[in-house]
């Protein structure tokens, strides 16, 4: 079991900790000295978990993964991200995270896989005179291998500027045809 360490919590000092686990908590919750109290964290639209920090001259929103890599890990390069290694975006614990550079962050993992098996949808081709499926690809993208352009096969399936037709095919969606063919 990790042992949990608690640092102050940058431009926040005597007021929030954040802790190697990635928990942040207040050191005078509701303004009463001494009295300390773990803050829940609310998750934005992006999927990472966020603690809001009160000061006497405002305050504002955290992250909390950014607030425990800067309280816990040595930034010696100046890098401006902070990655999640596991990618699980409320995994906020130290050995979760390190400081990168935007590039590092974006391409890191799975992201790419990811974000291609979420888009990605089954395309067919039809012969414009006789109706007949002609190819059936699993994506766009599959269809180059056929020589085809994913980008112009998307066009046509999303019907971008009321395009159809590709290399003298006309391009939909898979779950389309059931309705349309």
């Amino acid at each position: 079991m990790e042992t949990e360490e608690w640092r102050a919590v940058k431009g926040f000092e005597n007021r929030y900790e954040v802790s190697s686990l990635g928990r942040v908590r207040s050191l005078n919750y509701r303004m009463r000295k001494g009295c300390i109290r773990v803050l829940k964290p609310a998750m934005n639209s992006d999927g990472y978990l966020n603690v809001h920090l009160y000061a006497l001259d405002g305050g504002g929103t955290y992250k909390i993964h950014r607030l425990v890599a800067e309280a816990f890990l040595p930034n010696p390069g100046g890098l401006p991200e902070v990655n999640h290694k596991n990618e699980n975006k409320s995994d906020n614990r130290v050995m979760n995270l390190e400081w990168c550079d935007r590039d590092y962050n974006i391409h890191y993992g799975t992201i790419s896989k990811r974000i291609v098996a979420k888009q990605s949808k089954a395309v067919m081709a039809v012969d414009p005179e006789t109706g007949c499926v002609v190819y059936t690809f699993p994506s766009a993208e599959a269809a180059k291998v056929k020589g085809f352009v994913p980008s112009e096969i998307s066009r046509c399936c999303r019907r971008v500027n009321n395009r159809k037709f590709h290399s003298g095919l006309l391009w939909m969606y898979a779950i389309e045809s059931e309705k349309s063919v």
